[in-house]
């Protein structure tokens, strides 16, 4: 298989993959959209008032779609009930039937919701999942026999403009790619081809792709593996993806386990719409969805320019070469307190300021100068006896660009007044205003949020007036800023600056200053700054300023891991207070000595959760990965240090830690921390566990770390038990049992929430045995594939046991199963008594 060394432009900057928009009913996926959440009912879907109720109370909770299953074409004829009265309620919220086996229920389905998803793994297949060897000719026969009951379903979603999720599930995988590629991220990728192909050869274009797993490792993988290969296919797959963790769970576990998965991919650009699979009520999917995508929607945490250039790719020369004014079309408006020069279809240069961000002599000189250019404007324009003159205008124009240039830019450089804009969330509304209309009612071709003044070079579109524009950034920035901060008054001056772009040369250099105005000012690794075009196009050199696609980073250093295949990272083994780390020994958990202290008096009570070294006695050396000399100093010492990424650094912490294992030696172990700007004071958990388990995780599942140390969430015994989560869920640590617990639907043939906290009373105390519960075996076996027993619905009142991906015991009555389950667990040796004892909390 060829298949490219990278599935992202840069394994160390951050850039939303662009896509293709696909639209399911008025709410676009890819393209320009947000990161979109959804959920999925567990109502019985022919109990009409039941999932209508849900499908309320999702949207109400900010749910963006909804997925309803249909397990036969009786079950699908409801959804038109269903459907009917959503809207008659007034909710627009886009509806998903959910299809396994069932061709007929497809395309009832699609007769009414929006959208259909389909799993290539069992789409006309039966339910046995057995593999069997295919000569290349029985191959070719499977294949057309899927076209056969596939390509109706394809014409009808284009016919009725539905859109379709082609979803590849890790436990599902047809005998026909069973047998060629194997359980594996290729053999989902391969299966997910299969469909699409079948989809384009129809024309058909309006679907996404998924390859879910419970296993993140193994999610993380198909998914890079499945956009190399797009990539590979040809720029017209630009589709869609569809990002989830199937069966992760309840609770802190189940969480963990999706922001692990979604986030590792979320960070790394790959993602559109997202689904966290939780074994809770619903509802509670959706504030956690929210927060794993609102860092990429918002800007905050992540260089927020790539959320607007993501899903478009310009060209500068083309846009420079665009630029050919007809001076006989350019008008003169005297709004603000200069003469503005507008043509239509122009390109604009606007800086716009805070009140306070110029002293009050620069102001007084800048308005003495300014009064002659003005004069020169005003002498010239009752001179023009026709337009001709215009362009002599323009110039005069020009050169009060030059004292915007000389005089005010280098005052605003100084970072005159409070800056407010030097505070992260404060900028982040101005850089969120600015995007918001982008490629609506403007194009937004380059831009510079700096610590008291705003630079930015925009393109109208649809004859919208420049002044129209800047007043809706700056009136809505105002107000929300000011409520924010509990303020009142101006925020902005009421002059703004704006200059009419002439030519390509113009306009090349606006770019350029806007792009190099943090370097100019001296601030090194600002983040609010971004263009719609590669670096490498705006030949500026490298400046850092996270706008290169391909980053230099990535060519110069050489990834420590196969970013498609799993292989923690090899280094020596060091002794540090005791414990052996490194190498292949157990990654190790940090803490500090304040939370060390606060812990102190119950340490050895503590169990599995007891910290293990203290930071500050390690002897960990800290430096920051871009130090040239500092690696070099690193490298040349003859015995290996364990060394983790300097505090305080203007870097993503992923980024940062890929970066360290790139350039230093292969021996040096590597301590992974969860934030490089710990908080102060106490700290929201959520907030905490989701960009901890998102950062650490994700580097644990690259084969990056040896320790690692949680300081995101501040309580002492919570951080030690989020860093033990994150290593249990990433497969790196196994401390207790390990649960896979799918989120129940309307398949499901028992109370899933009730079942698996009874299974976790039980069986709570088996440290290392993973334990899955399914509703139903529709994603196959093989989604239990990392589990040593299954508890799984076989029919209504019934439960069928299972050991690895093979049933053992069939149609146990649902009283009798959980004891059923430890008796199975007591014939293969793997069980102990519980402990006597409460266990102490942390």
């Amino acid at each position: 298989m060829n298949v490219p060394s990278r599935y992202c432009p840069s394994l160390l900057s951050y850039s939303r993959r662009p896509t293709r928009e696909v639209l399911v009913g008025r709410v676009g996926i890819g393209g320009n959209n947000p990161i979109r959440v959804q959920s999925m009912i567990t109502s019985d879907t022919r109990d009409t008032p039941a999932c209508v109720k849900q499908v309320l109370d999702l949207d109400a909770a900010g749910c963006e779609i909804v997925r309803i299953t249909a397990q036969t074409k009786v079950y699908a004829a409801n959804l038109e009930n269903i459907v009917r009265e959503v809207r008659a309620a007034g909710c627009g919220v886009p509806i998903v039937a959910d299809i396994h086996f069932k061709p007929d229920a497809a395309m009832e389905a699609a007769k009414w919701v929006e959208k259909v998803r389909v799993n290539p793994g069992n789409y006309a297949d039966k339910k046995k999942f057995e593999v069997r060897e295919y000569t290349d000719a029985e191959y070719e026969e499977e294949l057309e026999r899927i076209r056969e009951e596939f390509i109706p379903l394809v014409h009808l979603c284009k016919d009725l403009g539905r859109a379709m999720r082609i979803g590849t599930n890790h436990g599902s995988l047809s005998d026909r790619i069973m047998n060629r590629f194997g359980d594996t991220p290729h053999g989902m990728v391969e299966s997910a081809l299969e469909f699409a192909r079948l989809a384009r050869e129809e024309n058909y274009h309006n679907f996404v792709f998924s390859m879910k797993a419970s296993n993140p490792k193994v999610m993380i993988e198909a998914y890079r593996l499945l956009v190399a290969r797009l990539d590979l296919e040809g720029a017209d797959w630009n589709y869609p993806i569809h990002l989830g963790v199937t069966e992760a769970g309840d609770g802190e576990d189940g969480r963990i386990k999706s922001a692990i998965g979604i986030g590792s991919l979320l960070s790394d650009g790959i993602g559109d719409t997202i689904r966290v699979s939780l074994t809770e009520d619903a509802v509670y999917e959706i504030p956690v969805a929210q927060a794993l995508a609102e860092p990429f929607n918002c800007g905050c945490g992540v260089p927020p320019q790539a959320v607007a250039v993501a899903s478009r790719r310009r060209s500068l020369e083309e846009d420079a070469a665009a630029i050919q004014i007809n001076w006989d079309e350019v008008e003169k408006t005297e709004a603000s307190y200069l003469p503005h020069w507008a043509v239509k279809d122009g390109t604009y240069a606007v800086t716009f300021r805070l009140a306070d961000s110029l002293p009050e002599e620069i102001l007084e000189e800048h308005r003495d100068r300014r009064e002659v250019f003005v004069r020169q404007l005003g002498h010239l324009s009752r001179e023009a006896g026709s337009r001709s003159v215009l362009k002599q205008l323009v110039e005069v124009r020009a050169q009060l660009s030059a004292l915007q240039e000389s005089l005010l830019e280098p005052a605003l450089q100084k970072g005159h007044g409070e800056c407010l804009l030097r505070e992260p969330d404060i900028a982040g509304v101005v850089d969120s205003a600015l995007r918001h209309f982008d490629g609506d009612r403007y194009d937004l071709l380059a831009w510079c949020v700096m610590p008291n003044h705003v630079h930015v070079v925009v393109h109208p579109r649809g004859g919208l007036a420049l002044e129209d524009i800047l007043h809706s950034w700056k009136s809505f920035t105002a107000h929300e800023i000011n409520k924010r901060l509990s303020r009142t008054g101006p925020l902005w001056q009421k002059e703004s600056y704006d200059h009419l772009i002439r030519d390509g040369d113009d306009f090349r250099n606006q770019i350029r200053y806007a792009l190099r105005n943090p370097e100019t000012a001296g601030l090194s690794g600002w983040t609010w700054v971004g263009s719609a075009y590669d670096g490498e196009d705006v030949a500026a050199g490298r400046h850092d300023h996270g706008l290169r696609r391909d980053a230099a980073a990535t060519d110069e250093y050489v990834p420590s891991y196969d970013p498609f295949s799993y292989e923690r990272r090899k280094t020596d083994v060091l002794t540090v207070e005791g414990h052996e780390l490194g190498g292949d020994r157990t990654v190790r958990v940090f803490t500090t000595q304040e939370n060390w202290n606060a812990l102190a008096h119950k340490i050895n009570k503590l169990g599995d959760f007891k910290p293990e070294i203290v930071i500050e006695k390690s002897g960990v050396l800290e430096i920051d990965p871009r130090d040239e000399a500092a690696v070099a100093e690193l490298n040349h010492s003859p015995v290996a240090k364990l060394v983790t990424v300097k505090d305080g650094l203007d870097l993503e912490p992923i980024h940062a830690f890929r970066q360290l294992a790139f350039v230093i030696d292969a021996r040096h172990p590597i301590l992974l921390k969860d934030t490089l700007t710990p908080p102060q004071g106490d700290t929201d958990f959520l907030q905490a566990l989701l960009p901890g388990a998102r950062v650490i995780g994700s580097l644990l599942c690259d084969g990056i770390g040896d320790a690692i140390l949680v300081r995101g969430e501040t309580a002492p015994g919570q951080s030690l038990r989020l860093a033990y989560n994150i290593l249990q869920a990433a497969g790196t640590r196994i401390f207790k049992t390990d649960y896979v617990a799918c989120p129940s639907c309307g398949r499901t043939l028992f109370n899933l929430q009730s079942t698996t906290q009874k299974i976790r009373a039980a069986t709570g105390h088996l440290k290392g045995v993973r334990i899955a519960v399914m509703g139903c075996i529709v994603n196959g076996p093989g989604e239990m594939a990392d589990a040593d027993f299954g508890y799984v619905g076989g029919a209504p009142g019934k439960i069928n046991l299972y050991v690895g991906k093979t049933p053992v015991k069939f149609n146990i009555p649902e009283a009798e199963a959980v004891e059923r389950l430890i008796d199975l667990i007591q014939e293969h040796g793997k069980w102990i008594d519980a402990p006597a004892g409460e266990p102490v909390e942390v």
